[in-house]
């Protein structure tokens, strides 16, 4: 019984806490909910999984039109995070934590590349702009490969430079964490197949 009542209460202080956090916060709830995200957590380089290789043929859309294909990207370390601007509060919570990390590494030689699953180009391009992000966003032009897997949205995976997928994170998280940053700068100066 005391265990039930504590598992109640718990609950209901955490929907109050949000509830109130939400209320405080001007503007988009999702701003509210950023410090509600937790840290991703990352392997050491000895604990890293290949998750599988990633699918370099696939093709992607900028939002001008513009064909590509994940192979623009190859032998570099490559940042994938699908999302929407439906998936509120968490996708939208994460973006700027996602653009103050690609604002500090992508100069340093790590691609991003988000995935919108919007159908919507107008709406998504209006969501991008009010918002200042200038993270490369991309629209899958087929089925998603399935490395990728039928995760859901928030899902963020790394790719390393000899294209084996070596992080998996399905859920959202708080980006703009310094174990990011360290953990994609030493996949960056890991060895790739055909390195001298």
């Amino acid at each position: 019984m005391g265990f039930a009542i504590g598992v109640v209460f718990t609950l209901g202080a955490s929907l109050l806490g949000g509830y109130l956090l939400l209320k405080t916060r001007p503007g988009d709830p999702a701003e509210g909910m950023a410090a509600l995200l937790p840290s991703p957590r990352f392997p050491s380089a000895e604990q890293l999984v290949v998750h599988g290789s990633a699918d370099y043929d696939w093709p992607l859309r900028e939002l001008d039109g513009r064909l590509t294909s994940l192979s623009e990207f190859r032998n570099k370390v490559v940042f994938v995070h699908f999302w929407a601007t439906w998936c509120r509060p968490w996708c939208v919570a994460e973006l700027p934590g996602i653009q103050r990390l690609y604002d500090t590494l992508s100069q340093e030689g790590v691609e991003f590349v988000l995935i919108s699953e919007d159908q919507d180009e107008d709406a998504l391009r209006k969501f991008l702009i009010e918002r200042h992000v200038t993270v490369p966003v991309y629209l899958q032009d087929k089925d998603v490969p399935p490395v990728f897997g039928a995760v859901g949205v928030p899902a963020t995976f790394v790719i390393g430079r000899d294209g084996s997928v070596l992080y998996r994170h399905v859920g959202p998280a708080q980006w703009d964490d310094e174990s990011a940053r360290v953990f994609l700068r030493a996949l960056k100066h890991m060895r790739a197949k055909g390195d001298p």
